[in-house]
């Protein structure tokens, strides 16, 4: 071992955080009346808060040699909560979907000029996740105010931006005219793309996957020990 201490310094960003504002979400139905071939994908109006929970449950059991805690399945999931508006499809797709038990397609898009990359054709792509969805549950609030609507979006696997071996992912985006990797084109309605731009096809459902469940733990230890 060196006498010298070795400082591997720490590496540090000093800059402006993204602003809840320029994240966007999209959704997209699976259902081919609703979002055919060459359909767009849809951004909720007047979005008031997006929260995209990254979850999954442990395996915690306790031996003679200690804890032993390991990942198990993944329960990624994304909440939005937008005030209705005439004409807006997104409630639609939503109660659509949650009563036809249909999946629902979903994006999140750091809409940031500072993670902007040229893509040619005047458009930009900016970094996203995405991933098929069930809907868990739908809220719809009638105030004195505006009405609103919250919504629950449970990932079938997990939210996706790259492949398992690191390579960029390439999933069906609803706005470009080709996959998008992890820097999504799925804004590119932000980067003023002709109207005419043919936009990509709906790509088809994934199989719903049941929900592994964790087998009733056993209180053999706590009996022992008594």
């Amino acid at each position: 071992m060196p006498d010298t201490p070795i400082n591997n310094g720490v590496q540090m960003v000093k800059d402006t955080p993204v602003l809840g504002k320029d994240v966007m979400y999209f959704i997209q139905s699976t259902n081919p009346e609703v979002a055919p071939v060459g359909a767009p994908a849809i951004a909720p109006a007047h979005v008031t808060s997006g929260d995209t929970s990254i979850e999954g449950d442990l395996t915690d059991e306790q031996t003679h040699m200690g804890r032993i805690l390991g990942y198990s399945a993944n329960e990624d999931s994304v909440e939005l909560t937008h005030y209705l508006v005439p004409g807006d499809k997104a409630k639609d797709i939503i109660i659509d979907a949650k009563h036809n038990h249909r999946q629902v397609k979903v994006w999140r898009v750091e809409v940031d000029p500072r993670l902007a990359t040229p893509e040619g054709d005047d458009t930009k792509a900016y970094p996203a996740m995405f991933g098929y969805a069930v809907v868990e549950s739908v809220d719809i609030s009638d105030e004195d105010g505006f009405s609103e609507i919250d919504f629950t979006l449970d990932i079938i696997g997990k939210l996706v931006d790259k492949y398992e071996d690191g390579t960029p992912e390439r999933s069906h985006c609803p706005t470009s005219r080709s996959p998008c990797c992890r820097s999504c084109t799925a804004s590119n309605v932000l980067a003023k793309r002709p109207a005419s731009s043919p936009l990509l096809a709906t790509a088809p459902p994934l199989p719903l996957q049941p929900r592994p469940r964790r087998p009733p733990r056993s209180n053999s230890h706590a009996n022992r020990d008594e």
